[in-house]
């Protein structure tokens, strides 16, 4: 189970349906039945395709409090920002994005055209102020995106449970699937 699909998950049972907001906003304390809280989990990492695009358009959607939560109880807290990069207003998806898969996921053809196109170009060789600046930020972009990829994507729960923290209830995960049906005096 990927650790991106934990943080849409809320906990089934009757209770604590009712008792969440529209917003599933996460309680500071571990009396919320949103998020899930991993209990003897196994963690695995598969390799996933990196996705730049794919990440950056999932982030808004992404409850960054709760994924810290989740983060911190698995100890993988140091591959989260503190703070959630679509909320930052200098974060300009769509060129990042382009740059990413321009430098180096474009593939055999994107180069050879980038190669034709440079035979045909004149080089300013001149220094551009602030270059550097934008080289900088796309580089911290750049390694946040694949943290955030590695993270959310490649890291996964392949056995353990998910534990209600308003009724206790455990969700059992085994070979990476979670059980999510409840007995009948829970419906």
């Amino acid at each position: 189970m990927k650790l991106l699909t934990v943080n849409f998950l809320t906990c089934a049972v009757k209770s604590c349906k009712s008792s969440l907001s529209s917003s599933s906003e996460p309680l500071s304390d571990e009396l919320s039945p949103f998020p899930l809280h991993f209990r003897n989990a196994v963690l695995e990492r598969t390799e996933i395709n990196y996705n730049p695009r794919f990440i950056q358009n999932i982030l808004p959607r992404v409850n960054w409090e709760a994924m810290r939560i989740t983060a911190k109880e698995l100890g993988l807290l140091g591959l989260l920002p503190d703070n959630n990069p679509a909320d930052d207003p200098a974060w300009n998806t769509e060129n990042d994005a382009e740059a990413d898969v321009n430098n180096g996921d474009a593939g055999v053809e994107g180069a050879a055209v980038a190669e034709e196109q440079d035979e045909h170009m004149e080089i300013d060789s001149t220094p551009q102020k602030g270059a550097d600046v934008k080289e900088e930020d796309i580089d911290k972009k750049g390694k946040v995106l694949r943290q955030l990829h590695t993270l959310l994507l490649e890291t996964s729960v392949s056995e353990g449970n998910l534990a209600c923290g308003k009724c206790g209830f455990e969700y059992p995960i085994k070979e990476g699937v979670g059980n999510f049906l409840l007995p009948a005096h829970l419906v």
